[in-house]
C-alpha cells in the first residue's frame, strides 16, 4: 500500500472483506499508535496496531483504563454502572480478582466435563430428530 494518508477506520464496510489487514498493515508501519475520531463525534479512541505497544497498553492500566468503557457511544451512567463490576470493564486489582474466582469454573477438567456432556444431548436430540 503507497497511500500517505491514513486509511479511515470508520470507512462502511472496512471489516466485510479482507481489506483491513492492509489498512492494520499501513497504520503499523506509519502510525502505530494513534488517536482516531470519527467525524462529528465528541469521543474517539486509541488504535493500537503493534504487538509490543498492544502489550505496554494492556500493562498499563492507570493511563490506559478499562473502566471508563470498551466501547464508543457508552452514556457516563452505563459507564458508571458496569466499571468494575465486569471481567472486561475492570483494572487491577479489581480485574485480577474476578478473573480468580472465574478461572475455577472454566478450568480445562470443567470445560472437558461440559463438552461431554453438551456432545451427548445434541447425539440425544439428533438421534431423537432422526428416528421422528
Amino acid at each position: 500500500m503507497t497511500r500517505q494518508t491514513p486509511p479511515d477506520l470508520f470507512a462502511p464496510g472496512l471489516f466485510e472483506g479482507t481489506g483491513f489487514y492492509d489498512v492494520f498493515a499501513w497504520y503499523r508501519e506509519r502510525d502505530p499508535v494513534s488517536w482516531q475520531h470519527p467525524p462529528g463525534e465528541r469521543e474517539g479512541f486509541w488504535s493500537v496496531t503493534r504487538y509490543r505497544d498492544v502489550v505496554a497498553v494492556h500493562r498499563d492500566s492507570t493511563r490506559m483504563s478499562s473502566t471508563r468503557g470498551m466501547r464508543l457511544g457508552s452514556t457516563d451512567r452505563a459507564v458508571e454502572a458496569v466499571a468494575n463490576k465486569m471481567l472486561i470493564v475492570a483494572d487491577p486489582p479489581d480485574h485480577t480478582r474476578m478473573k480468580r474466582v472465574l478461572s475455577r469454573p472454566f478450568s480445562n477438567e470443567i470445560l472437558a466435563a461440559a463438552e461431554a456432556h453438551v456432545e451427548k444431548v445434541v447425539a440425544d436430540v439428533v438421534a431423537a430428530a432422526v428416528r421422528d
